[in-house]
């Protein structure tokens, strides 16, 4: 490994060799030295050879703040991104060995700009008092339905919906350091679509459903939009919400529609087993929204799955409840893997002992 001068920036006498001080661990080194690396482009040399990309950034990025938009590292990302996209798209090659790296985007956050995160406080989220026996018997619904209907891991899904802010924002921001008075305007910025995903147990991503407001075609993605090709090839799907851009009864039957049913009936296709049974099922593991535990009308969500996809057994997450080990709501991939038998077992309580002492939520 050759000796870095750090473009310059160090007196001789400070000049490292990192391949003999790999060995002493003791040698205070400026984090410059140590982040350099041959062929690897820092800030400090970026900052260089393209002064433009940097100064049209920073001016960019400085506007946002004026503007009091929370700055946050995925947006500084995508404005560095779209500036180099524009003035030195080589460097995004996959040949390149430029890689804008989420520490490479901190550290040019810290030292090019002066910036420094400033963090709002918190509440937790209150877990119910009888949360350890809520999550215990979903557990539990979940060993039943996988012994005594053999389900196999492909055939398990958990889903789950998030909104996805088309301008982020929140509480907390880039600000030059030491500033008293930090602005952030668009705190109750509702531009947003909803996104539906969801993972079978055995670690399948399914294709994304994402939820738009509007009632046209004109509020949803254009078919000429970049990578579109490439998303209706994976599956992605698109919709309307009811009055807004929230997932609402009849997004959720279409999410199962062209989502979920495609996706089982592919991993029944891959499996012989699964082809040949008649009697197959499969496991949605949804949260307890209001949309999916609705039952009062023929329609709601719970009575059409029964009328219409009796194959699909639904569990619920609880409500508020979180898995102690991952610390998530989704306590799907803290399940134990239970194994199949060749025909339903009788249930005693022996076995359920076994199996629920080694839980881990």
């Amino acid at each position: 490994m050759k000796t870095v001068h750090a473009l310059g920036l160090l007196k001789p006498s400070n000049v490292l060799n990192l391949e003999s001080a790999a060995g002493r661990p003791h040698v205070r080194r400026p984090w410059y030295v140590i982040c350099f690396e041959p062929y690897h482009i820092t800030h400090i040399s970026f900052q260089s050879k393209y002064p433009l990309i940097i100064s049209d950034a920073t001016a960019q990025l400085n506007a946002f703040r004026v503007a009091g938009i929370a700055v946050q590292g995925p947006l500084v990302t995508a404005v560095l991104r779209a500036h180099i996209l524009h003035k030195a798209p080589e460097l995004l090659r996959p040949e390149s060995t430029f890689k804008l790296s989420a520490s490479w985007v901190k550290r040019f956050v810290r030292d090019v700009l002066n910036w420094s995160s400033r963090k709002s406080t918190q509440t937790a989220r209150k877990v119910p008092q009888n949360g350890a026996d809520l999550c215990e018997l979903a557990f539990l619904r979940l060993v039943f339905a996988i012994r005594f209907h053999r389900i196999k891991p492909s055939m398990i899904v958990n889903a789950d919906q998030t909104g996805v802010l088309l301008m982020p924002s929140g509480k907390q921001t880039y600000e030059v350091k030491g500033s008293k008075d930090v602005i952030v305007h668009a705190h109750d910025e509702k531009r947003q679509m909803t996104v539906v995903v969801a993972s079978s147990s055995d670690g399948k991503i399914l294709p994304f459903q994402s939820v738009w407001g509007g009632s046209t075609e004109a509020s949803l993605p254009a078919k000429d939009a970049p990578r579109r090709g490439e998303a209706d090839r994976l599956g992605f799907v698109y919709a309307h919400g009811d009055t807004r851009h929230w997932s609402s009864k009849e997004t959720t039957k279409k999410w199962v529609l062209e989502v979920l049913d495609p996706f089982l009936e592919r991993r029944r296709a891959e499996d012989p087993e699964l082809r040949e049974d008649p009697d197959w099922k499969a496991i949605l593991f949804i949260d307890v929204w209001p949309i999916h535990i609705a039952k009062k009308l023929p329609d709601d969500f719970l009575p059409w799955m029964k009328a219409t996809h009796s194959h699909i057994i639904v569990i619920f997450v609880p409500g508020g409840c979180i898995c102690s080990r991952c610390r998530t709501s989704r306590v799907l991939t803290c399940l134990p893997q239970v194994p199949a038998f060749s025909s339903p077992p009788m249930w005693d309580s022996s076995a359920l002992s076994n199996i629920s002492s080694n839980r881990q939520l």
